[in-house]
């Protein structure tokens, strides 16, 4: 969904977090229209990876608790959406 923050899945790739811009078919347009991947190749990021302001490894991105939030309401509410879709990719 535009506004969600990704990031690649191939440890390969860049380790930066990205902002989907416009989503198309198969694929995403990236940080204000920037970048494009295949919507297959990334997955969104994980609570800690927002913290960490980069890509995790697995162990690393999946260990971090949502209670010790701290930020504004938008905050908030962008790092439960997004630990709620890291059950849509495990």
């Amino acid at each position: 969904m535009a506004g969600d923050v990704v990031v690649f899945m191939d440890e390969s790739k860049t380790d930066r977090l990205m902002t989907v811009f416009k989503v198309q078919r198969n694929g995403v347009l990236l940080d204000g229209n920037r970048n494009f991947a295949l919507t297959h190749l990334i997955r969104s990021a994980t609570t800690a990876e927002l913290k960490a302001k980069q890509r995790l490894p697995a162990p690393a991105a999946l260990f971090v608790s949502a209670s010790h939030e701290t930020g504004s309401r938008d905050e908030s509410i962008h790092l439960i959406r997004a630990l709620g879709a890291q059950g849509w990719v495990t």
